[in-house]
């Protein structure tokens, strides 16, 4: 068993948690280094949700990238607010 949580061919940056009702909320900004030894080029925001901490389920990107010109190119670190 890993002790971190990973996703294949993807790195797990900054997790921005949230916990409601049992489950934890791990959003987490996801680098997927396509490039050699270029970090953080197209780093958006993807979910992992967990009532353990063990065992965990991936739901994908959760903030779609834009294009080039678009104002979420990439997104960073952020918050969680429920409304």
């Amino acid at each position: 068993m890993s002790l971190f949580y990973q996703q294949d061919g993807a790195w797990v940056g900054d997790v921005i948690p949230y916990w409601k009702d049992g489950i934890y909320y791990a959003f987490y900004l996801q680098d997927s280094r396509k490039t050699k030894d270029v970090f953080a080029e197209d780093t958006t925001w993807h979910l992992a949700t967990t009532e353990d901490l063990i065992h965990f389920e991936y739901h994908g990107e959760s903030i779609h990238q834009g294009d080039e010109n678009a104002l979420n190119k990439n997104i960073y670190t952020g918050s969680i607010i429920e409304g």
